[in-house]
This record gives structure tokens, C-alpha cells and sequence, in this order.
């Protein structure tokens, strides 16, 4: 008996220490963050987005220029533009965002579906498709809830993509 006892406790032990200390997994299939009510970004928030066009000097175009702008965690804003950029650019710090300014902007990304790439092809690679002249592409990658996507739209008639980039322009203050 002496010897069963304590087998038994360290079964049961073992057994109870398996519940409490796991973290809940973020599965995809979940609703989205906007449709369970959640209006704050999750700390792990980041967002990069890569414009991949040809310059232009239309005021009315510049969601279709060559820009990066990444969003850190911790709300810093970075931002390059021109011809250079890719994928691998780490752009200079521009600015750190206000809460209201970075919820503002996750809304606006959960709103439109692009957390769940609505409106996109998956990236497969590095290395976004060919472009055509006069043509761009928009290279979103989303990180939230310990889960990364990475979707292509093209920009041409992707108004909610468009608008994404816009907003980010005005944030980043590139358009002055």
C-alpha cells in the first residue's frame, strides 16, 4: 500500500498539472477580432504593407507608388518610399502612433477583411509576381493573435487596399 500511494499521487499530479497553464490557441477558424466585439489591437499587432508600382507624380495616384511602411508592436511607425523597395526593406523610424491612431487603423484593416486576406492571393515565396507597367501590387502582411498572413492584391479597383495605403501615407506624413 505504502508503495501504491505515492504512484498515485504523482499520476495525479501529473494529471492536474496539465490543465491552467496553457495559453488558449488563436485558431484561424475563429471569428474575427471585429466580429467578437474586440475594438482594441492585440498586443502582438504588426503590420507591414509594400507597395510595388511606378513612381508617378499624380497626387491622385500615390496609393500606387513604391512605398513600405511597417507597424511595430509597440506602435513605432516606419516608412520608406521610392523604386528600392521590397519585401527586405526595414525602413527609418518616421514616428511612434497614438492607441487611437493604431485601434483606428486595425479597425479599419479587421473592417475591410484584409486580417483575413478578403480580396487577396496568398504570397507564395518572397517574391511577389511580375508587374505590368502601369500596374501595382500591394503586399500585406498582417500579425495578430500569434497567427501571420501574407496576401497580394492588386491595386487597380482594391479601393479598401488603396485606402489602407492612403492612411498609411497620411500617418507616416508623406504626403506633405
Amino acid at each position: 500500500m505504502r508503495t501504491i500511494l505515492p504512484a498515485l499521487l504523482a499520476c495525479a499530479l501529473a494529471f492536474l498539472s496539465t490543465f491552467g497553464c496553457a495559453k488558449p490557441v488563436y485558431e484561424p477558424s475563429q471569428p474575427h477580432a471585429f466580429a467578437r466585439g474586440e475594438t482594441r489591437p492585440p498586443r502582438d499587432f504588426a503590420l507591414a504593407v509594400t507597395v510595388f508600382g511606378q513612381p508617378t507624380h499624380d497626387q491622385r495616384n500615390t496609393a500606387q507608388e513604391p512605398a513600405r511602411f511597417v507597424i511595430q508592436p509597440d506602435g513605432v511607425l516606419r516608412a520608406a518610399q521610392g523604386s528600392g523597395v521590397s519585401l527586405d526593406t526595414f525602413p527609418p523610424r518616421t514616428r511612434t502612433l497614438t492607441q487611437p491612431q493604431i485601434a483606428n487603423l486595425y479597425a479599419q484593416i479587421v473592417r475591410n477583411g484584409l486580417d483575413r486576406g478578403v480580396g487577396g492571393s496568398p504570397l507564395n515565396g518572397t517574391t511577389p509576381p511580375a508587374i505590368e507597367p502601369g500596374d501595382a501590387l500591394i503586399v500585406i502582411e498582417f500579425t495578430a493573435h500569434d497567427s501571420r498572413r501574407v496576401h497580394v492584391y492588386d491595386a487597380n479597383g482594391k479601393t479598401q487596399v488603396s485606402a489602407l495605403v492612403r492612411t498609411l501615407r497620411q500617418l507616416a506624413r508623406l504626403d506633405q
